[in-house]
C-alpha cells in the first residue's frame, strides 16, 4: 500500500467517485475512504438527468455546461470500466394545469429551449396506461445508472489499491504544520463528499444542510410499454428489463434513514392515482436521506483553518449533472488556475 498520496477523498458516493476518478486520470495518487455506500443516498436515486425542470418549466440552472461535461465523464467512465452508465432518455410531463400548458407554450417559442424540446411524440402509449393525459412536455434527458456505476468503480478502485474500505473517524487524522497523516498515510489534500454525513463534519462546521428523506418502489410491471421516463406527479423512470423506479416528493421530518409503512403506502396510492389497469410487483421499496442545501446549489471550496482540506457536497437530488462539471471546477481551483465559482463557494453563507 502505498504510504504517500496526493489526495485522500471521503466518501463514493456520486461525488466521490467523479471526483476520484478525475483526479486519478490526471495523474494525482488518490485513494478513496468509503465504508460501503452505507448511507449514501446515490445508490437509492434514479440518476435522472433533467434540463427543463419545475412547474414553470425553466432550464436547469447551468445546465448548457452541465450537460456535455457529464456526457464526457459518464463515457470516458464507460469506456475504463467496460460498461454503460448514461442512457439519453426521454422525459415525458404531463401537464396538470392551464398554468403549466402555458408556461410549456412559451418554452416552445424560445430558441433558448429548442434543443432540449421534442416536438413530435407519439401519446397513444400513455393514454393506454395513465389516466388524465391530456397534454405533455417532451424533454431531452438522460438517466445515469448510479448503481451499476458506484459498484463497478468500487471495484476498479479496489483492483488499482486505492480504496480504504472503512469508515472516516477524525482521531485517526493527524494534521500537521505541513503535512496530514491518516494511520500511517501520509495525505496532501483531503476532500471530503461525504453526502449527508457533511453534516457532522468536524472541518467545516455549520453548513446550511437541509437534508430531506426521499422514498421509491422498484417495480416490476411486465405490461408496461413506455421506455421513456414519465412524470405524472410522480417519476416512473425504466431501470431494467420490466423493472421501474418510482419515486415522488420527500420528506424534510423524519427520524431515520429507513423505509416506512406510510411512505410505501403514499407511492402505491400515487400510482393508483395515475395508472389504469397496468398491474404491478413491487420488488422493493428503499429510501435514502439526500444531502440538500439551502439554494440548491453544490458546497465547494478549502476549509478557513486548514489550507489542504477542501469540501465537495450538497449536490442534492441533481448530483448526476452536477458532480462531474463541478468536479472538474474543484480539481482547477485546487490547482490554483481559477477561483471557486462564488454561488458555489461554501463561504456564501
Amino acid at each position: 500500500m502505498d504510504r504517500k498520496i496526493d489526495y485522500l477523498i471521503v466518501g463514493q458516493g456520486i461525488a466521490g467517485t467523479i471526483l476520484s476518478y478525475k483526479l486519478i486520470k490526471k495523474g494525482y495518487l488518490v485513494k478513496v475512504i468509503d465504508d460501503g455506500h452505507r448511507t449514501a443516498s446515490s445508490t437509492k436515486a434514479a440518476g435522472i438527468v433533467n434540463p427543463i425542470t419545475g412547474r414553470s418549466y425553466v432550464k436547469s440552472w447551468m445546465i448548457d455546461k452541465l450537460i456535455p461535461e457529464a456526457i464526457r465523464t459518464y463515457r470516458s467512465l464507460e469506456n475504463e470500466l467496460k460498461g454503460k452508465y448514461y442512457h439519453e432518455h426521454t422525459i415525458v410531463r404531463v401537464l396538470g394545469s392551464i398554468y403549466e400548458e402555458n408556461k410549456w407554450s412559451s418554452r416552445l417559442l424560445d430558441g433558448a429551449y429548442s434543443k432540449y424540446i421534442i416536438e413530435d411524440y407519439d401519446t397513444s402509449a400513455l393514454d393506454e396506461h395513465f389516466k388524465d393525459v391530456e397534454s405533455c412536455a417532451i424533454i431531452k434527458g438522460g438517466r445515469v445508472n448510479l448503481r451499476s456505476l458506484l459498484t463497478e468503480y468500487r471495484n476498479w478502485l479496489i483492483e488499482q489499491e486505492a480504496l480504504i474500505e472503512s469508515t472516516f473517524k477524525s482521531k485517526h487524522l493527524r494534521v500537521l504544520p505541513r503535512t496530514m497523516y491518516y494511520d500511517d498515510i501520509e495525505v496532501g489534500k483531503i476532500v471530503f463528499a461525504e453526502g449527508v454525513q457533511s453534516i457532522d463534519n468536524q472541518y467545516f462546521p455549520n453548513l446550511p444542510f437541509q437534508p430531506n428523506k426521499g422514498q421509491v418502489l422498484i417495480v416490476e410491471m411486465p405490461d408496461y410499454k413506455i421506455k421513456d421516463i414519465v412524470k405524472h406527479g410522480i417519476f416512473i423512470c425504466p431501470i431494467e428489463s420490466n423493472r421501474y423506479w418510482v419515486g415522488s416528493g420527500y420528506e424534510r421530518d423524519f427520524e431515520d434513514n429507513l423505509p416506512t409503512k406510510e411512505g410505501k403506502n403514499k407511492l402505491k396510492e400515487q400510482l393508483a392515482n395515475i395508472l389504469k389497469s397496468t398491474e404491478y410487483k413491487i420488488i422493493q421499496h428503499i429510501s435514502g436521506i439526500r444531502p440538500s442545501v439551502k439554494g440548491r446549489k453544490p458546497l465547494l471550496g478549502k476549509s478557513n483553518k486548514y489550507s489542504s482540506m477542501y469540501l465537495f457536497g450538497g449536490l442534492g437530488t441533481k448530483g448526476s449533472s452536477l458532480a462531474p462539471y463541478w468536479a472538474e471546477h474543484l480539481i482547477s481551483y485546487i490547482e490554483g488556475k481559477i477561483d471557486i465559482h462564488p454561488e458555489v463557494d461554501f463561504n456564501r453563507f
